[in-house]
């Protein structure tokens, strides 16, 4: 394949074809686990509240549904533009896991809080656990 770089971007020029080109941003997947992680620690874009034992958790929709089939079902039922969801019996340290699970990609837990944040993670059916 040839590749033209125009800044961050990429053009395949051995497309079938005149009229289509490929355009690919250098270093995707790398950004976009950079900018996962700052939304995760900025409220301003927050659409959703997440909430267990006495604590509260904002997040986003998009992610949070994407990640987790469950709470996608949850979020399509219920049409309220800041939904607040209770997660009976959840841990607020294993909802801080999950959801830095969900934005990172990955989360260090100890062995004695594994099988808690397991258990939620099935509860959920979060991809990837």
């Amino acid at each position: 394949m040839v590749y033209l770089k125009l800044g961050r971007l990429y053009i395949d020029l051995n497309m079938p074809g005149i009229d289509n080109y490929c355009l690919r941003l250098n270093g995707f997947e790398k950004n976009i686990k950079i900018y996962w992680q700052e939304l995760q620690n900025e409220t301003d874009f927050c659409d959703l509240t997440l909430a267990c034992e006495d604590q509260q958790i904002k997040a986003h929709k998009l992610i949070i549904s994407s990640c987790s089939p469950v709470l996608a079902k949850i979020l399509k039922l219920n049409k309220t533009p800041q939904p607040v969801i209770y997660l009976r019996g959840v841990k607020y340290r294993d909802l801080q896991n999950l959801l830095d699970f969900m934005y990172q990609g990955q989360v260090d837990i100890s062995e004695e809080n594994l099988p808690s944040f397991l258990q939620v993670a099935e509860d959920l059916n979060v991809c990837g656990l």
